[in-house]
């Protein structure tokens, strides 16, 4: 998949992302619990 080809689909489709992107990234409230409840943190630590 290239970059262009995605970029193409966005501007076919209207595609309009920022506000929701900002709003998903926001929510990062830190530390999660992995799929064995092992407290993982976001940066992979």
């Amino acid at each position: 998949m290239k970059p262009s080809r995605i970029a193409s689909n966005f501007d076919v489709f209207d595609f309009d992302f920022g506000a929701e992107t900002a709003l998903t990234s926001s929510r990062d409230d830190g530390p999660r619990l992995d799929a064995h409840e092992r407290l993982t943190s976001q940066a992979g630590e």
